[in-house]
């Protein structure tokens, strides 16, 4: 239905007319607006077309008048104040948001005395939780950005004390309730009032309550601090008292010299203190006082160290600082080896504050363990440390991590590390020293048929465990094959667990070896136990792999000799080989190894003969095609791979001429459907990425089908098919004869599924759409008639000139017509036709706009476009106007003619006045009132019409002859 006023909106919820939620009137539904973007420019539009006071206004988020229902009508609304209407601002399409109900836009027309501002839940009058009213509701203010002024502005507006005013977050006084009307508030100091700082939007907030502001206007000066938990009074947990309650500090960034601070202002010893994180001393309860805190060493008291604004923090009482104001040098970071079988290895653990605790192995190298068993007084020159808790899982605090020694330390302590407990670890990472390894390794083959080959093990510490296979080469079997006394020329590395996954610790990862090297050890890795592996990719060593039989190769599967799943054969297993970066090259290596044909040979992924089972022994598998077997292409060692038997490798050496067929499935016609490939003898698929129309071309002329004007459809809608998608990213130029000859992923290799599947339509009729559920012709969910089927419009990328060209295709208004996402008009069903619809608006039909292919969307229903045709108000004005003019024309023309037909009738009645000369007048009225009838009953547009309800016969005048007017002059 045509609209002759601006889009309608109110002001609901409010007390008064002047404010309330801001709703809108769009396609006979009302909705609201969402806060994205918000700024009170908005307000002064919507005050002003509604012929409110306007030069104060105010804009609210965060639905500060409860929130509404139905539509979100409009999102990141952009006014300039200029604007007449709401509509004038530019914003998202209509219905298009990403917003809740709880973000719903509120508007204060007259907010002059709207905003008093309180303290709430001190023990006086100058302490509190900073309350706001706003709208009559009284709310709370978020800690993001917290500094002092903002107290000084408050306690200055409330005739309180401000000298030495303090701001806090955290919620410190309690959590307040209702809304958080104020956010990143910023006050310079010189404020009058809180609303006068800059700040976020009024009711735009990311916050929750338990980080609403508190003001102390007259805070008392000394801030306490006491050390709780320790043994003795010179260690222990750091409490502060802040605002009447104890609270902990928080040990984000902190170093010793907040030790120092603290000791120093308890009248402690501080040349020596030590601060500590990771709540070494308990966990504390209440408030997080400070965070961030960083001292330089030479202030008085905590409170006058930078740090985040006070109860302000992201951490947890797991994260509370301890303080030792007189650490024990001659025992306190004492060390220990713990859980070896001899006093020369174990567990690392370090004595400090009267508590032992572990090391994490971030970062770990050898040059720890020297400085360790140096320290220790024990052999050092080939010890070792090892990570992964080698020695068992410790307990208490992980005193230290990222511990960084450069060999010549004569402690721990002076190595390099993060502030004693500080960490990112867990007991699983706890570190493991050795002072005396050197029989302490040892190799072993488990799990094959023979001495020379099994899963590679490694002894250390005394308990046996694996190898990683990452970074994994032949090198490495070499050695250990020397090591071990066995044949090494031709030995050979596997990963992947092919004899089996393993158990316990996996010792190495990252294994480098030259080849030259006597033993595992002399090849660089990872530290001992560091690792980031599972026993599937456990090593397996072949000493004396057996080169006549052990890489062969076979096709299984298949109907004949020609062709079928790729197995290779190696140590004894056959496993198969997978499709990641696959080509013919490799079956034209395999097939001419076989001794079969190769010339046409084909490679195909995606399991297309089966899938297979044991170990996927090949991936990466990349052939130049010179090469006489499998094994001389380039491929990652075998056994290492991070695929799955659907990626199985087929083959097939001599695909016979009628091994591609095409078809069309599903459709109502021989010229349309899902478009199916028979290849090995199966039908499958073809998936649509990448899709284009040439597709359909080249498919629809192949099989003699009409082409010129063929449409390819993406998203199955013809029906999801089975089986194989043989085919992937097919690009076609159009000249092709057949599907085969356009370039494509490799046959069955694809990451798609059957709700991808192409469809063919060889005789497409023309496009037809519809609205669809409005309450009139003019409005509706736009569905488009494409093979046979209705199908909805995706609003990715929606914007109103789609509605301009629906609209005049349709012969509806469309000058002011709106096109709206999020299915406004309730979702629809069956196929979703179009995506990323972009028109210019001057394109006679949506086809003309660019698009997806047809039917490839990533949209759900909820996500239909609808329309509502409208002319623009110059347009109707127009129009009316021109009625108005029309109407009036008929009108004076009528009454001229009427006018004529009386003087006709007067002058005939002179004419026969020698006749009646009685009661003239009479007669002469009588005979007006009869023709006054006449003209009621004949058609007042022409003037023969009314001669002829006079009965009197109408005669045309010349161009020069005396007009009919000129009879009636008296």
């Amino acid at each position: 239905m045509p609209r002759l006023e601006n889009t309608a909106i109110r002001l609901v919820g409010g007390p008064t007319k002047y404010e309330g939620r801001l709703e809108v009137y769009e396609s006979e539904k009302w909705g609201t607006v969402c806060d994205d973007g918000l700024n009170d420019t908005l307000s002064v539009v919507v005050c002003r077309s509604l012929g409110l006071p306007w030069n104060a206004s105010k804009a609210y988020g965060g639905a500060a008048y409860g929130q509404g229902s139905g539509p979100i009508w409009l999102d990141n609304v952009k006014c300039m104040g200029s604007e007449t209407g709401i509509e004038e601002c530019s914003h998202n399409p209509w219905g298009s948001h990403n917003c809740n109900h709880g973000e719903d836009v509120s508007i204060s027309c007259f907010p002059s005395t709207d905003i008093v501002v309180r303290l709430v839940g001190g023990t006086s009058e100058n302490e509190g939780r900073l309350e706001v009213n706003r709208l009559g509701g009284w709310g709370t203010v978020c800690d993001d950005n917290l500094n002092d002024k903002l107290a000084v502005v408050v306690c200055r507006s409330l005739g309180l004390p401000w000298a030495t005013s303090e701001a806090y977050g955290g919620a410190v006084h309690g959590q307040g309730s209702g809304s958080i009307w104020l956010d990143n508030v910023n006050c310079i100091g010189s404020e009058s009032n809180i609303a006068k700082c800059s700040h976020s939007p009024w009711g735009s907030n990311n916050c929750n309550h338990g980080d609403d502001v508190s003001i102390n206007c007259l805070p008392n000066d000394a801030t306490f601090v006491r050390i709780v938990g320790g043994t003795t009074e010179y260690e222990g947990r750091l409490e502060i008292y802040k605002l009447g309650r104890w609270g902990t500090v928080c040990d984000n960034n902190f170093n010793h010299n907040l030790s120092v601070v603290v000791c120093r202002s308890l009248g402690l010893p501080w040349a020596t203190s030590e601060a500590y994180g990771g709540a070494v001393f308990g966990r504390g309860s209440g408030t997080i006082w400070l965070d961030n805190v960083n001292c330089i060493g030479s202030e008085s008291k905590i409170e006058e160290c930078s740090h985040s604004p006070w109860g302000s923090n992201n951490c947890n009482h797991g994260n509370d600082i301890s303080i030792n104001c007189l650490p024990n040098r001659s025992t306190d970071t004492a060390v220990r080896l713990v859980g070896g079988t001899t006093e020369y290895e174990g567990r690392l653990e370090v004595y400090k504050s009267g508590k032992w605790g572990t090391v994490c192995d971030d970062g770990l190298n050898d040059t720890l363990s020297v400085v360790v068993c140096r320290s220790l007084g024990l052999p050092w020159n080939a010890s070792k440390a090892y990570g992964g808790a080698a020695y068992g899982q410790g307990s208490g605090p992980i005193w230290l991590d990222n511990v960084k020694c450069m060999g010549s330390e004569t402690g721990i302590e002076k190595c390099s590390h993060n502030p004693w407990g500080s960490h990112n670890c867990n007991h699983g990472e706890d570190v493991s020293i050795s002072c005396f390894p050197s029989t302490d390794i040892a190799v072993r083959l488990v799990g094959g048929t023979s001495e020379n080959e099994g899963r590679l093990e490694v002894k250390r510490l005394g308990g046996w465990g694996t190898v990683c296979d990452d970074n994994l080469n032949d090198k490495l079997a070499v050695v250990v094959c020397r090591s071990l006394g066995l044949p090494w020329a031709t030995s050979e590395a596997y990963g992947g667990a092919v004899f089996g996954r393993g158990s316990g610790t996996i010792w190495l990862d990252n294994v480098n070896c030259i080849g030259s090297e006597s033993k595992i050890e002399e090849c660089s890795h990872s530290p001992w136990g560091s690792n980031n592996c599972n026993h599937g990719n456990d090593i397996s060593i072949n000493c004396l792999p057996n080169r006549s039989t052990d890489t062969a190769v076979r096709l299984v599967g298949g109907t004949t000799e020609y062709e079928g799943r790729l197995e290779v054969y190696k140590s004894g297993k056959w496993g198969t080989v997978c499709d990641d970066g696959l080509n013919d090259t490799l079956s034209v290596v395999v097939c001419r190894s076989l001794g079969l044909p190769w010339n046409a040979s084909k490679a195909y992924g995606g399991a297309a003969y089966g899938q297979g089972s044991g170990p996927i022994w090949l991936d990466n598998v990349k052939c130049m095609g010179s090469e006489t077997g499998i094994e001389e292409c380039s491929h990652n060692s075998w056994g290492s791979h991070n695929c799955n038997h659907g990626e199985d490798v087929s083959i097939s050496c001599f695909p016979p001429s009628t091994d591609i067929a095409v078809r069309l499935v599903g459709g109502t016609s021989e010229n349309e459907g899902r478009l199916e490939v028979n290849r090995l003898g199966s039908w499958g698929t073809v998936c649509d990425d990448n899709l284009n129309d040439e597709l359909a071309v080249v498919v629809c002329r192949s099989l003699g089908l009409p082409w010129a004007t063929s449409e390819a459809y993406g998203g199955a809608v013809f029906g999801r098919g089975s089986g194989t998608i043989w085919l992937d990213n097919v690009n076609c130029i159009g000249s092709e004869s057949n599907i085969a000859e356009c370039s494509h992923s490799p046959w069955g290799t694809n990451n798609c599924n059957h709700g991808d599947d192409v469809s063919i339509n060889c005789l497409p009729n023309d496009t037809i759409v519809r609205l669809v559920g409005g309450t009139t012709e003019y409005e509706g969910r736009l569905e488009v008639y494409k093979s046979g089927k209705w199908g909805t419009v995706c609003d990715d990328g929606l914007n109103d000139t789609l509605s301009v060209v629906v609209c005049r295709s349709l012969g509806l208004p469309w000058s002011a017509s709106k096109a709206y996402g999020d299915a406004s008009y309730g979702q629809g069903s069956g196929p979703i036709w179009l995506d990323d619809v972009k028109c210019t608006g001057s394109e006679s039909r949506i086809e003309e706009c660019s698009h997806s292919p047809w039917g490839s969307h990533n949209c759900g229903h909820g996500e239909d476009v609808s329309i509502l045709c409208v002319q623009s108000r110059e347009d109707w004005m127009y129009g009316a106007n021109a009625i108005i003019v029309i109407s009036v024309l008929s009108i004076l023309l009528g009454l001229t003619w009427l006018t004529i037909a009386v003087f006709v009738m007067y002058k005939k009645r002179r004419s026969n006045l020698h006749q009646s000369n009685t009661d003239d007048t009479q007669g002469f009225q009588l005979e007006v009132q009869s023709l006054t009838q006449h003209y009621d009953d004949a058609d007042q547009t022409f003037p023969e019409n009314i001669y002829s309800a006079l009965g009197t016969p109408c005669q045309e005048t010349s161009e020069n002859s005396a007009t009919p007017y000129e009879d009636f002059k008296i």
